[in-house]
């Protein structure tokens, strides 16, 4: 009776490992402790280790904002759009400079013109570099241009992430 307990046990273990597994990069707690974004100020306030989540299509026509996070200081945190949309993003860089975080579940509307003479571009519709980090479930209608006026420096242009590397 033993043996039988211990095999069928044994089975059971065997099996239930067989089981898909998915790993969250974000637990279910900090979702739920995510800052809600409902305005442009509040989305060009966020910090760029938190965790957000939209609330409603936010609309940012004749608002110019910052990047969230640049290269010496990436987005590290979480954006979960939460299937809204940011609307009318115009400007002369990416709304995340630099993302080594997640931005997911997001639409957005994008026109950015670049010309630079004296540093490398990077513009996309979501991130100017994605670093390693995650952009997942996004949909970006982009229109973009960009040129350096020196042929030593590079431009990295592209419809969600101007360039990617390490992901």
């Amino acid at each position: 009776m033993r043996k039988r307990i211990t095999a069928l046990l044994l089975a059971f273990v065997m099996t239930a490992s067989l089981l898909p597994v998915t790993a969250q990069a974000v637990s279910p707690e900090a979702e739920a402790q995510a800052a809600v974004i409902t305005t442009a100020a509040e989305f060009a306030a966020m910090a760029p280790d938190g965790n957000y989540r939209l609330e409603c299509d936010i609309d940012f026509k004749d608002k110019e904002i910052a990047p969230v996070g640049s290269l010496e200081k990436p987005f590290a945190g979480t954006l979960d759009g939460n299937g809204f949309a940011l609307k009318n993003l115009c400007g002369q860089s990416s709304v995340f400079g630099c993302v080594t975080g997640t931005i997911k579940n997001l639409r957005a509307e994008f026109v950015g013109n670049v010309q630079s003479a004296d540093k490398t571009v990077y513009i996309g519709g979501l991130a100017g570099f994605l670093k390693g980090g995650v952009i997942e479930n996004c949909l970006v209608n982009a229109e973009i241009s960009a040129a350096s006026s020196s042929s030593r420096l590079s431009v990295y242009a592209g419809g969600i992430a101007g360039r990617s590397a390490g992901g």
